[in-house]
């Protein structure tokens, strides 16, 4: 979520276990507290390669008055545009996230086929009320746009889209980061690897960071799975 920044970012001490058995701590209780190398970043990033994060110190937010998302469908490449619009604006969205029809109806959207885009605003009731109903009008004078509406109660709609893996574990899945304005190229270039089956893969790409996850569900053997795989990294290269 563009808003808040990556998980990592909420960090700010913890406790590692060395391959060595030794214990280490990084950190602390407080934001600033510590010079020097930011060694929560880099055991984050690590995957347990460098030590065995037992304990975790996290920065809090207040939870926002309210909270608001829109929702609107269309095409893939034009919701894109949209997408990029709204952050080129003067709006403020926490999380601006399309995601495939599969993937939509898997948040309870229905979305006949198209794909749908997903704006999310938080803050006081004024602010967020102002900013989702300048959205609903920026979006109503794209033509390109098929239909747009709002979602109040929105929490369910992003802990689903959070959850998605753990609903797909052991089939063939992936995930990249490019530079935002890289995205239309890339899911040009995915849609030909695909060919059909794109509209039918559980995906989802977040427009303000650059990041996209994908997970394929088709029957395929070894081979046709690393064919693709190398196809995606190609893919990455020229992005």
């Amino acid at each position: 979520q563009i808003g808040y920044g990556r998980p990592r970012g909420s960090v700010i001490g913890m406790k590692v276990v060395l391959s060595n058995g030794t214990t280490i701590k990084a950190g602390g209780r407080v934001v600033k507290n510590v010079a020097g190398y930011d060694l929560c970043k880099l055991f984050t990033s690590s995957y347990g390669t460098l030590g065995v994060i037992t304990e975790v110190n996290f920065k809090l937010r207040p939870l926002p008055e309210s909270e608001g998302t829109v929702v609107a469908t269309g095409d893939t490449d034009d919701l894109i545009f949209a997408g990029q619009t709204i952050l080129q604006s003067k709006l403020f969205p926490v999380a601006l996230e399309l995601v495939s029809s599969p993937t939509a109806a898997r948040l309870d959207i229905q979305s006949d086929g198209s794909s749908v885009l997903l704006v999310r605003f938080a803050g006081t009731k004024k602010g967020v009320k102002y900013q989702v109903d300048e959205t609903l009008n920026q979006l109503a004078q794209d033509d390109r746009v098929t239909d747009a509406a709002t979602i109040s109660d929105d929490r369910y709609v992003w802990s689903s889209l959070t959850a998605l893996p753990l609903q797909h574990t052991g089939e063939f899945a992936w995930r990249t980061s490019l530079l935002p304005h890289e995205l239309t190229s890339f899911v040009s270039d995915i849609r030909k690897i695909y060919g059909q089956a794109f509209d039918s893969c559980y995906w989802h790409a977040g427009l303000g960071c650059g990041r996209m996850r994908m997970i394929d569900s088709t029957a395929r053997n070894a081979a046709e799975t690393i064919k693709i795989a190398q196809a995606l990294r190609r893919a990455t290269d020229t992005a």
